[in-house]
């Protein structure tokens, strides 16, 4: 039997803006995938569902980990922060989770996601037909340093661990993470002959501030850190690239973008896709049947990557 979940005082709000707004909420469709005699016996959303209640009762090791995907919509974290938020007031806290290096444009929005970057940093997105390395994984965007010293800083709330997602390559430099000042660790390149996705791990103090990564040396690459803590809880990501469609999240490499995924062991993906797809189907540039098709393959490549997680379809 699962636990009754009451909603909170903010939710009440939220609700309450809602209706004044004329703004009711869209449909959920939760399809049953497996029945027996007494009906269903599995839906679409069970896993994230269970992952919900191991969290709630604070099973040791628990969390429910969500990652939504999207384009400029979700970039600054609107709308995604407050199903984050309401989460973690239900169920708990279990970290930031993924965070960028910095903004992926100078007018994209706030840096609700990202660290506070300084030198000099190019950024590179699977947005373009022929990007500079084409190697992108599940977070569809690169940092990459163009002059020794540059530094990106996040700001952990609680968090005991770091993971830094970054790039190897034939010409990648080291790079080093101090907490508060305290150094943590040192990460090289093995020089690998093609490109590499790469995850390190660093356990940093509970009560850490800042942690700073500073590159010694120009063509570091970094994706950026998930920070998570000790403690059952909802981890929630946001991957939002200015826009991006289900085609352009597909040209991704399919071996770092499993990697990647799989690090993260999401009980939920969200696709949150389709607004670009609108323009290019108005425009006669993307035709429904083909809009159909790169959808279907993309939800074919998440499931390969994290079979037993529940997925979501949000449209525009």
């Amino acid at each position: 039997k699962r636990p009754t979940y009451r909603p909170t005082a903010k939710a009440k709000q939220i609700w309450q803006g809602a209706k004044q707004l004329g703004a009711p909420g869209g449909f959920f469709e939760n399809p049953c995938l497996a029945f027996e005699t007494g009906g269903c016996s599995r839906t679409a959303m069970d896993d994230f569902y269970r992952s919900l209640d191991d969290v709630y009762q604070k099973r040791p090791g628990s969390r429910a980990a969500a990652i939504a995907l999207g384009n400029s919509l979700i970039a600054s974290d609107h709308i995604t922060d407050i199903v984050r938020k309401r989460l973690q007031e239900n169920f708990g806290d279990a970290g930031l989770g993924f965070l960028l290096v910095d903004r992926l444009g100078k007018i994209a929005g706030r840096r609700a996601r990202t660290g506070l970057s300084s030198g000099e940093w190019a950024v590179h997105t699977l947005i373009k037909e022929k990007p500079e390395y084409p190697h992108f994984g599940l977070f569809g965007a690169h940092h990459e340093t163009l002059a020794p010293q540059a530094q990106t800083t996040w700001r952990p709330k609680g968090e005991t661990l770091a993971e830094i997602f970054w790039l190897d390559h034939p010409q990648a430099g080291a790079f080093y993470l101090e907490a508060d000042g305290q150094f943590i660790g040192r990460i090289t390149s093995d020089r690998p002959k093609n490109f590499r996705s790469r995850i390190s791990e660093f356990e940093i103090p509970a009560a850490t501030k800042k942690l700073v990564l500073t590159a010694e040396s120009a063509k570091t690459i970094v994706d950026g850190v998930a920070l998570s803590k000790n403690q059952p809880g909802v981890t929630f990501d946001t991957v939002g690239i200015p826009a991006a469609t289900a085609k352009r999240y597909l040209n991704t490499n399919s071996t770092a973008f499993d990697i990647q995924l799989h690090a993260r062991d999401p009980n939920l993906v969200i696709l949150m896709l389709g607004g670009n797809e609108v323009r290019d189907l108005a425009w006669n540039r993307l035709s429904l049947q083909t809009y159909r098709e790169q959808y279907a393959a993309l939800i074919k490549r998440l499931k390969k990557a994290a079979p037993s997680a529940s997925c979501l379809g949000v449209s525009p």
